[in-house]
């Protein structure tokens, strides 16, 4: 009655429903039975299956491909990251080298002056050769220290101190010093303290050693006027000349009308033979002070050696003038008209001289070569004749 459905051309059982075997069907496995039926529904989803694997393979590329361009970008991402947290890691630490170095160190036991005194004041930066032997007591760390200590340290270093202070005025130099010394290994950064024993030093003429412990006091205190002057002092007598015109100058920034500093400067300058320089100095001392005729003299003679010799016979005329038995004035001036070429002049001055400071005396200043064209003036000759004579014979 009915055409069978059975595409196989099996017999058909009740109850099942026409279908397709396995191994009609493309991707199933043939071994297994035929008898295994699968249905309408099985078979349109397994041929939708097999007609989107084209699709499906596209999509699984692009998503593969957006995968690898996202870890591309991960990767620089990473590696930016990685290059800020190094750089940020090498700024902090020149940060902390440099905040290091700016950390303030106590003072050395024998401190160079370039250093204490260079923003200052153009104090050479040449380093000064230590040349003695004196000890001061090293840098002690601030952990390891009591403050009661520091407190009964400081009281004693100041009894000490006074008693220096009592022996330097009993001209007990010797006994003066081991006080002050004692004084500073108690407190070793007291100007106060430094400075009496500089001054004590300074007195036994022991200039190196004066040097090293005034240099001591000014970083100690840098503000203190005794302390530059009394180094700029020991700088002479040292002859280092270039370090004296350093402290000088650092002196007068303050004290502009410090006399002490302008000699200093002038002494210095004229012995290094820089006399315009040293003019300068000598003018402002004669301005200060006109009653200085010491330095009127030695601003005359700068003048002299100069060349400026107009303001040099100036110079000298007015010292006579101020202080008539200054001899040092008729001296240089009978010079300065010499170098001006005019003997007759000189000579009448070196007649004003001798009728004031005696005969013999003053001939004595014509013996040297620079004497040469006045001791052939007929003034000179006939002034001087009963000492020129013997002289002859």
């Amino acid at each position: 009655m009915f055409e069978s459905n059975n595409i196989s051309g099996g017999p058909e059982t009740p109850g099942s429903k026409p279908g397709v075997t396995k191994s009609t069907i493309p991707g199933l496995r043939p071994d297994d039975s035929d008898d295994v039926r699968i249905t309408v529904q099985s078979l349109e989803d397994e041929i939708k299956k097999q007609s989107h694997v084209p699709a499906y393979s596209n999509s699984r590329s692009r998503r593969n491909r957006r995968k690898e361009e996202s870890s591309g970008k991960y990767l620089w991402i990473s590696v930016f990251g990685v290059a800020i947290l190094y750089l940020g890691a090498l700024g902090f630490q020149i940060t902390r080298q440099r905040s290091a170095s700016h950390e303030v160190t106590p003072p050395p036991s024998i401190p160079v002056l370039a250093t204490a005194i260079q923003s200052d004041g153009g104090v050479s930066e040449s380093v000064l050769p230590v040349e003695s032997g004196l000890e001061l007591p090293n840098d002690v760390p601030a952990s390891t220290v009591r403050i009661a200590d520091v407190i009964a340290d400081l009281k004693k270093s100041r009894q000490l101190l006074d008693d220096g202070r009592r022996l330097a005025r009993e001209r007990k130099a010797g006994m003066a010093e081991d006080k002050l010394q004692e004084a500073v290994k108690l407190a070793p950064y007291q100007g106060l303290i430094l400075i009496e024993l500089g001054r004590v030093l300074m007195e036994e003429k022991r200039w190196a050693d004066a040097r090293d412990v005034l240099i001591r006091a000014i970083m100690a205190d840098p503000d203190s006027a005794s302390a530059r002057m009394m180094l700029a002092k020991v700088f002479v007598n040292l002859r280092q000349l270039d370090e004296a015109l350093a402290m000088a100058r650092w002196i007068l920034e303050s004290e502009p009308y410090s006399e002490d500093a302008h000699q200093i400067a002038a002494d210095a300058y004229t012995q290094l033979e820089e006399h315009d320089n040293a003019i300068q100095h000598w003018q402002r001392l004669v301005a200060l002070n006109s009653n200085n005729h010491v330095a009127e003299n030695n601003l005359g003679a700068a003048y002299l050696k100069s060349g400026k010799l107009n303001q040099a016979i100036r110079t000298f005329e007015n010292v006579i003038r101020n202080e008539p038995g200054n001899s040092q004035a008729y001296y240089y001036l009978a010079l300065a008209f010499i170098a001006k070429n005019e003997p007759e002049l000189a000579a009448g001055v070196l007649v004003r001289a001798s009728d004031r400071f005696g005969l013999p005396f003053v001939f004595s200043w014509s013996h040297g070569a620079e004497f040469d064209s006045v001791r052939g003036v007929a003034l000179f000759q006939r002034h001087f004749n009963e000492l020129i004579m013997p002289r002859t014979e």
